[in-house]
């Protein structure tokens, strides 16, 4: 293993134990509000966690309205909630090499979960996606 790809390996290795087992992390842990646990572990592909916690932030709110959660740690209708829900579910989707621009498809996406998409990249790239056919 080159001295690169070693530095690559032992650094996510340290933050998937940091957030499998920090207990700070830990107790904090949840999908309420603003909080990126889900985030996170759609990035360190951590699929059951990713999942679990973008589906329990996208549950319908209280309120008249579905997207109105909260209250998370400020105020209602809190749509920071659906911002962090959201960008969980792509990251579970899309996700992009930062050293090669390559694109990964469904990371952190269950394979028993159908699921087709249409994403827009930074670099202005259309991807349009079908679990069923990956």
């Amino acid at each position: 293993m080159e001295k690169d790809e070693a530095d690559k390996y032992f650094a996510n290795e340290k933050a998937i134990n940091t957030y499998q087992c920090d207990s700070v992390a830990l107790a904090h842990r949840s999908s309420k509000g603003w909080k990126q646990d889900n985030i996170w572990a759609a990035c360190l592909g951590q699929t059951d966690d990713a999942y679990r916690l973008t589906m329990e932030k996208l549950q319908d709110g209280p309120y008249r309205f579905p997207a109105f959660w909260g209250p998370g740690f400020d105020w209602s209708p809190d749509h920071n909630w659906g911002g962090s829900a959201l960008i969980g579910l792509e990251e579970m989707l899309l996700q992009e090499d930062p050293a090669t621009g390559e694109l990964i498809l469904f990371p952190a996406w269950p394979k028993d979960k159908h699921i087709r998409f249409k994403l827009h990249t930074r670099d202005g790239r259309v991807i349009e996606a079908d679990s069923n056919t990956y």
